[in-house]
Parts: C-alpha cells; structure tokens; sequence
C-alpha cells in the first residue's frame, strides 16, 4: 500500500506534523501546491488545551510566528486518555496540584 492510498484522518494531523517538523519539507516542493506550504499566525488562542497531547500542543506552537499565544484549559475538565492513565495532562499537570475546581 502506498501513502496515497492511506486513508488519512483528522487525528492523523499532529503526527504527520511532527514528522514534517523532524525530517524537514520535502527538498523540491511543487511551487503550485498549497498542501507544501505551512500557515503561520502572529497570535494563536488555544481553548481546551488540557485535552490536546504534547504533539499537537508542539503543531500549534510551530505555526506561531513569535510565540505569542493564550494557551487555556481546566485540568479539572479534561477528558484527554493521557490524564486517565497517567493523573496528568499533556503539560504534566494534575488536578490534584491544586487547580481551581478539582476534587482530590
């Protein structure tokens, strides 16, 4: 099976991030396809973050162009596998650190 046959997904996105990100774009990119081009933004608003793992935390921050971002999340409301496994969220936080809200 070759890549192009791969039925990719959203959840495939931040690790075909951080692949780009280690390994590089590719070395001739087709001038016309948007697809070889990253967007950037001056200033990224994140909601939910406690949800998100620490590559996609990682694919957000390389699209910031200076590393201005509002980064928000309740630790006390995450849903993301990471913090059922393991009691922490992607940024190594736990509820029990004393968030607002949380029941230790």
């Amino acid at each position: 099976m070759s890549v192009d046959e791969v039925a990719w997904t959203e959840a495939d996105l931040a690790l075909l991030d951080e692949a780009r990100a280690l390994l590089g774009p590719l070395r001739a990119p087709a001038a016309s396809d948007p697809a070889d081009f990253l967007r950037s933004y001056g200033h990224i608003v994140v909601d939910e973050a406690q949800d998100l793992s620490p590559m996609a935390l990682r694919m957000v921050g390389r699209r910031s162009l200076s590393g201005s971002m509002t980064v928000v999340g309740d630790v006390a409301q995450a849903t993301a596998d990471g913090l059922r496994r393991h009691g922490t969220t992607s940024c190594g936080i736990s509820p029990s650190d004393g968030a607002a809200g949380s029941s230790s």
